[in-house]
C-alpha cells in the first residue's frame, strides 16, 4: 500500500487558513496558493460542504471521468493525521492544526478522571456512559471559524445533519438549506453530512450502495450548483477516505496488553499506548512481533517531533494524552480493543484514508 503523510502547505488545514484569510482574518499558518487564487475576486457568498469518507481514489474508483465532482475535483489534497473525523473536522471548523488542538482522534484517556472519553460525546468509551459535565469540551476548548469570523464581522453559519436538533435529514434537504443561506452575502456557511462514513464503515468501501450512494451525492451537488449565481462558491472537501479492514482484537494479546498501564486510546488506526514502569522494550518488542507488518511504531515524542500533526508547535497536553507510544496503521489491521467491529475504517496512513478532494464550483469557471 502506498503511505501518504499530511502536507501542512497545501492541505485541508491550509485551505481553512485561505478561507480565514479572504474574510479578514489573523492567519498563522501557510493558506492554499489554489485556493487563494480562486478567492481573489469578491465572493457573495463561500460554502464549504465537508463529505465524511468521501475520499479522493473513492470518487475515482467510483465516479465516471465526466461526472461533476471529477471534474470540477481542482485537485488531490491530503487531510491531517490522524485521518479520521474528530481530527479533520476540527480543522476544517477551526482553521487550526490537531497538534494545537489536542483533538487527534474519536477517545482520549484523561488521567485525571481515569477515563476514555469520546471527545464528540463526552461518552466514556468502554462503558457507554454518558456525562453531562462538558469534560471534553472544556478540557480541550475549540475556537471556530464562525467565532473568528464573528469578530470580523462576518455572519456564518453552521448546516448539520440530524444527530443534531433541527439538523438535515436528507442529502436533498441540505443542498436545499445550502442553496439558502448562498443567497446572504458577505456570509459563511460550512456544513457537514455524515452518511456516507456510517456506510462505508458498515458494509466496506466497494459495497454496491456505497457506490451508488456517491453517485446520488453527485446528482445532487450538481444541481445544486445549476442553481447558484456569480460570486457564490462552493468547496466541496472530504474529512478522509476509507479503506476495508481486517479487525484485530489486541485485548486477546495478554503479554503485550500486560505492558500497559491502561487500555490504548485516540483510534484503532492510530493508537496511543500508556507503558508501565521498566515495560517499554518489551513492549515494542511484542508490538513489532505481533503488527511490525501493519503499524509503524513510534515514541511518542518522535510521533510529534516527526510533524505528523502539524510543525506549528503543540497544545500543553498534547504528549500526556499520547502517552508513551503511538502506532500509525500502514496496512489493513484495525487494532480494535473490544467487540466493535467495522469493515470500512479510517486513521491510517494509506493513501486511501489520506487523499480527500478539493473541489470548488464557481459559476462561469
Amino acid at each position: 500500500m502506498k503511505i501518504v503523510k499530511p502536507d501542512y502547505n497545501q492541505g485541508l488545514l491550509n485551505v481553512m487558513t485561505s478561507i480565514v484569510k479572504y474574510y479578514g482574518g489573523d492567519v498563522v499558518y501557510p493558506t492554499h496558493p489554489v485556493v487563494d487564487e480562486l478567492l481573489s475576486t469578491p465572493q457573495k457568498h463561500i460554502c464549504v460542504f465537508l463529505i465524511d469518507a468521501m475520499g479522493a481514489k473513492l470518487i475515482e474508483r467510483h465516479l465516471p471521468e465526466d461526472s461533476f465532482l471529477r471534474r470540477h475535483m481542482v485537485q488531490e489534497i491530503t487531510t491531517v493525521y490522524p485521518s479520521t473525523t474528530a481530527a479533520a473536522t476540527v480543522v476544517a471548523e477551526t482553521a487550526e492544526p490537531p497538534c494545537k488542538t489536542g483533538w487527534t482522534g474519536w477517545t482520549h484517556y484523561f488521567p485525571e478522571i481515569d477515563d476514555h472519553r469520546v471527545l464528540f460525546l463526552n461518552m466514556s468509551y468502554f462503558d457507554y456512559t454518558f456525562h453531562k459535565d462538558n469534560f471534553t469540551y472544556s478540557t480541550l476548548p475549540l475556537d471556530h471559524i464562525q467565532f473568528k469570523l464573528t469578530r470580523q464581522g462576518v455572519h456564518s453559519q453552521v448546516i448539520y445533519p440530524a444527530f443534531r436538533k433541527k439538523g438535515a435529514k436528507t442529502f436533498d434537504e441540505m443542498c436545499d438549506r445550502i442553496l439558502e443561506r448562498m443567497s446572504h452575502e458577505n456570509e459563511y456557511t460550512y456544513c457537514y453530512w455524515d452518511a456516507f462514513d456510517s456506510l462505508l464503515h458498515k458494509k466496506g468501501v466497494d459495497c454496491e450502495e456505497a457506490i451508488q450512494m456517491l453517485k446520488d451525492i453527485d446528482k445532487s451537488i450538481e444541481n445544486l450548483c445549476s442553481k447558484l449565481e456569480e460570486g457564490q462558491t462552493l468547496i466541496v472537501l472530504a474529512d478522509h477516505g476509507q479503506i476495508d479492514t481486517e479487525c484485530v482484537n489486541i485485548l486477546e494479546y495478554k503479554d503485550l496488553m500486560d505492558c500497559m498501564r491502561v487500555k490504548p486510546s485516540v483510534e484503532c488506526r492510530a493508537s496511543a499506548f500508556f507503558i508501565k514502569e521498566g515495560r517499554h522494550e518489551e513492549f515494542e518488542r511484542l508490538f513489532k512481533q505481533y503488527f511490525g507488518n501493519d503499524f509503524i511504531l513510534y515514541t511518542t515524542d518522535a510521533f510529534i517531533n516527526e510533524g505528523y500533526l502539524g510543525p506549528f508547535g503543540e497544545h500543553p497536553r498534547l504528549r500526556e494524552l499520547l502517552g508513551d507510544y503511538f502506532a500509525c496503521a500502514i496496512g489493513k489491521v484495525n487494532l480494535i480493543a473490544g467487540d466493535v467491529k467495522f469493515v470500512g475504517q479510517h486513521a491510517g496512513l494509506t493513501e486511501d484514508e489520506m487523499m480527500i478532494p478539493l473541489i470548488v464550483y464557481q459559476k462561469g469557471k
